[in-house]
């Protein structure tokens, strides 16, 4: 096969329902010039034998040997990818037919973004449209906004992306190690449950090392939302300040041990203080109520 273009990381893990719509999703794109990387993160729902059936030679199904976590899963798709742009996938949404198309076309139009993302449109279980929306994924769509905005919250949804790869050559999504290192997490186990969002953490490195980062103001991906989703899982543990604010601290945290402080970080402390305030207020309302 010749080397694609495009190289998409799709990470599964028990998404047997979902995959196979989402596979097909992407072998109707519009733009056919693509591999596809199908990373299987330790699956016990039988998601491999509905992956195994397509014998389209663009497909690459990889299994890990046991569940590592979407974090290990990422990095490995960064590191097989041959595409010069990389695109993001989760094995529960849907790509509509353009794209792969409108997103290459950006990319190849403007050589100084790392990353264009899109707007989404929310499906439910059944792959139905739903009235949801994402206020801030509709407000800040400009490279200006985004840059702006993300120091306070996360505007981008992770599975829209498609990254110009000599661009990100020095970035990768970071796990807990990469910020405290084996033998802190051993003495600090309560450490290891904190939700990462290693989405947000490389959007705010990107900007942090002044890569672009530009949004396609039309929904190109239909986000399915469930209560696996980990969309869902975050909605039910209802302090999202907590989460902000450990992805944050970790940044912050990161910069300064590898010299890397810069106006920007500036930005992100103040926010990072206004999150610790509202989580800890959260938390004693939700005290309260009980």
């Amino acid at each position: 096969m010749q080397q694609p273009l495009v190289s998409i990381i799709l990470p599964v893990y028990n998404t047997a329902a979902f995959i196979a719509a989402t596979i097909e999703s992407v072998l109707k794109q519009t733009y056919q010039h693509f591999e596809l990387l199908v990373l299987d993160d330790g699956s016990t729902d039988g998601v491999a034998s509905i992956i195994k059936r397509y014998t389209d030679t663009r497909i690459c199904y990889i299994a890990n040997d046991k569940n590592y976590g979407l974090i290990y899963t990422l990095n490995k798709g960064l590191q097989l990818a041959k595409g010069d742009f990389i695109a993001r996938l989760d094995g529960d949404d849907i790509c509509v037919p353009t794209r792969l198309e409108k997103q290459v076309a950006w990319l190849l139009a403007n050589p100084s973004t790392a990353m264009v993302a899109s707007t989404i449109q929310y499906i439910d279980a059944a792959g139905k449209l739903i009235d949801t929306v994402w206020p801030q994924d509709l407000k800040y769509i400009t490279a200006e906004a985004i840059k702006q905005y993300l120091p306070k919250d996360n505007c981008i949804a992770h599975p829209t992306v498609m990254f110009n790869k000599k661009h990100i050559q020095e970035v990768h999504y970071r796990d807990l190690t990469t910020f405290y290192g084996n033998d802190y997490l051993a003495n600090n186990a309560t450490e290891k449950n904190l939700s990462l969002a290693e989405d947000y953490d490389l959007w705010l490195w990107m900007l942090s090392l002044n890569k672009r980062i530009d949004k396609i103001n039309e929904p190109l991906l239909l986000y399915r939302t469930h209560t696996q989703s980990i969309t869902g899982t975050r909605k039910q543990s209802k302090n999202v300040f907590a989460i902000h604010y450990q992805c944050k601290k970790r940044f912050l945290l990161y910069a300064y041990q590898h010299g890397q402080w810069n106006a920007f970080c500036n930005r992100v402390l103040f926010y990072t203080i206004i999150d610790g305030i509202m989580s800890v207020l959260k938390n004693l309302k939700r005290k309260f109520k009980k």
